[in-house]
């Protein structure tokens, strides 16, 4: 079947649940790049080498509390030799957000970054080395507050983290 595969949280939702809801079907299955590599680790076509370290996967609010996409980013951080994942005390449907989502940072950018030095000064593990996520919104929103307030923390988006691990 075909897919349309994207590595943006809002975009999934925006295809995945609204225009389901306007009456749009689209002739094709919609993945995001989690569930993508999930599949391809899960039916062995894609192996994962080993990484050392601790990261914490961060559920974008679109991936996450509007389209109920928890596990595949999860199962595919795991599939990484070597690496620890850990959950931060709120995690899923009860996820911390970035502060950037909705195009916040465009219209309020003093509560974005409020919102987004919350996240990695007190729901982000202390001693991890780094944060994956599958939202660009949150990626440049975790990566401005981690060079702020955490310097050193390394914010990833997970097909970028991927590539270290092939």
């Amino acid at each position: 079947p075909r897919a349309v595969v994207t590595s943006c949280a809002g975009c999934f939702f925006a295809f995945k649940r609204v225009f389901p809801h306007l009456g749009v079907t689209l002739p094709v299955k919609m993945l995001h790049t989690s569930m993508l590599f999930d599949e391809l680790v899960r039916n062995g076509e894609l192996t994962l080498h080993g990484v050392e370290g601790d990261v914490m996967w961060h559920d974008p609010c679109d991936l996450g509390r509007h389209c109920g996409v928890y596990e595949p980013p999860r199962r595919v951080l795991r599939a990484v030799p070597g690496m620890n994942l850990l959950e931060p005390g709120l995690n899923r449907e009860h996820a911390v957000c970035c502060g950037a989502g909705g195009g916040l940072w465009a219209i309020n950018e003093g509560l974005t970054a409020s919102v987004s030095r919350q996240k990695v000064e007190e729901a982000i593990p202390a001693g991890v080395d780094g944060v994956v996520t599958g939202c660009p919104t949150c990626l440049l929103s975790l990566r401005g507050a981690a060079a702020a307030w955490r310097p050193g923390l390394g914010v990833h988006d997970l097909s970028e983290f991927l590539l270290r691990c092939i």
